[in-house]
């Protein structure tokens, strides 16, 4: 087996061009898709070609023609449109002369009605105005008592409050001693022993019986000439043991239920008898307790009395001093009535002459208002005057601007829209040139794959021939 030759490159550049023209092929086929001919109520789309040479290559291309025709009723509203429309620009188009007239010149304002000045403010507020009026003295001299009258410094003292009465210390149970009740045991400790024993009393009846039962089903087996090893025979006790471990199993589970109600029962006959005696040593202390509330009330009831007792005497005297305090103040306020009468003839004296005062202040107000809301009035009027010939005279210069606007902006020529359609999607053009590629790897991967066994087979023979060669030396 000879070595085989490499093989040969792919054509890439006649894949290449191959490529290109399937391209250009697709390109034709979804230019004629996308031309088709519209026939639609306002008119129609044809299409048309002519043969043309590009400048840049000087090749034959296909020149495209796209004509639109309306429906001769939508041609000729058409036509009458343009018609109007061109009839307004040329209106628009002789006022230009006018306008141009009307913007010559600037804007006159010497012409304009003067802007008003502010007012005036009045400059009499405030004269001839009379004097405020004063106020009285409002401390008068302190007026002395009449002779023989009863001074503060000799009113009877006050007499203070009486004293809590103090109150002998009882003996109060505050604590009870229950170091002696009997000790509990705790009901979650379990304890195994009741459990045990109930077990051990039940297997006592039922170990005999299980045992007979046992024999029995031996007996039944040999009959049947069934011999230990067999499958029946060992079924058979299989089954018997299972049965007698499930009745030994269920009277282990009621022996722990049972051993764990016997320790409940006796948990709670040693917390009734505990509570009996925890009962009994309250019961003393609620006796010892009540012997000193008792006590306590029959202290209280007498300081009690000793306390409103002094109350009674301490508000007699305080009584006392309080008749005497009012028949001083009444003596006080005979006095001051006459300084009041004073004071008010004062105030009201002062009073008049502020509302003197105030009505002509007021008169000089509403006459200087009158005056200045006047001068406003006429103020506005001479402004709204001046802006009303602004106005006038803007108007006059654009008169002629805004109806060349109005023409220009009229009513437009619409023209009909034909619809659209779903162009048509291009094809993608088949990968010759990645073809020929993958070809011409697969073709070369052959050949290297081919190339190696050649070698590998040369090497091995090149072993054994030196080995052969050396054994004949």
């Amino acid at each position: 087996m000879g070595k085989k030759d490499a093989p040969d490159a792919p054509d890439y550049t006649g894949a290449a061009v191959e490529e290109a023209e399937a391209g250009k092929e697709i390109v034709r086929q979804q230019t004629w898709a996308n031309r088709p001919e519209q026939i639609t109520p306002w008119g129609s789309t044809s299409w048309s070609t002519k043969s043309r040479v590009d400048p840049s290559t000087n090749k034959a291309v296909t020149q495209w023609h796209q004509t639109e025709a309306l429906n001769p009723q939508i041609q000729r509203a058409l036509d009458s449109q343009i018609a109007v429309q061109q009839g307004r620009s040329g209106l628009a188009q002789n006022l230009i002369g006018r306008a141009a007239g009307e913007t010559a010149q600037q804007f006159d304002w010497n012409n304009m009605p003067d802007p008003a000045s502010a007012p005036d403010v009045p400059d009499f507020y405030g004269q001839g105005l009379t004097q405020m009026g004063s106020l009285p003295n409002p401390n008068p001299a302190q007026q002395a008592l009449p002779e023989g009258a009863q001074q503060y410094n000799e009113l009877n003292s006050w007499q203070q409050g009486p004293q809590a009465q103090g109150l002998g210390q009882e003996n109060i149970q505050r604590g009870l001693n229950y170091a002696d009740l009997n000790d509990v045991n705790a009901a979650g400790a379990y304890n195994p022993d009741f459990a045990q024993t109930q077990y051990d009393r039940n297997m006592s009846l039922l170990r005999p019986e299980q045992e007979r039962a046992m024999e029995s089903m031996e007996v039944q087996l040999r009959n049947r000439g069934l011999t230990p090893g067999t499958e029946a025979y060992d079924r058979g006790i299989r089954d018997l043991r299972n049965q007698q471990s499930e009745a030994r199993g269920r009277i282990s589970a009621d022996s722990v239920r049972y051993g764990g109600q016997e320790q409940q029962n006796q948990f709670q006959r040693e917390m009734a008898r505990r509570g009996q005696q925890a009962g009994e040593i309250n019961q003393q202390g609620q006796f010892a307790n009540q012997a000193a509330q008792q006590a306590l009330q029959q202290q209280l009831g007498i300081g009690a009395q000793r306390f409103g007792q002094q109350a009674q005497a301490a508000q007699q005297a305080n009584a006392l001093r309080g008749q005497q305090f009012g028949e001083m103040q009444a003596l006080q306020q005979q006095q001051g009535s006459a300084q009041d009468a004073a004071f008010n003839r004062q105030m009201q004296t002062a009073n008049y002459q502020d509302q003197q005062r105030n009505q002509l202040m007021n008169e000089q107000l509403a006459m200087g208002g009158q005056g200045f809301n006047q001068q406003m009035q006429a103020a506005g009027y001479q402004n709204s005057l001046r802006q009303q010939a602004i106005a006038e005279e803007a108007q006059r210069r654009g008169m002629s601007i805004n109806e060349m606007n109005a023409l220009m902006t009229g009513q437009q020529v619409g023209t009909p829209q034909m619809p659209n359609f779903m162009g048509a999607g291009a094809a993608q053009a088949p990968q010759l040139l990645a073809a020929a590629q993958a070809q011409g790897n697969f073709d070369q991967q052959g050949y290297q794959t081919g190339a190696g066994m050649f070698n590998a087979l040369l090497g091995a023979g090149g072993t054994a021939a030196g080995g052969w060669a050396s054994g004949l030396g």
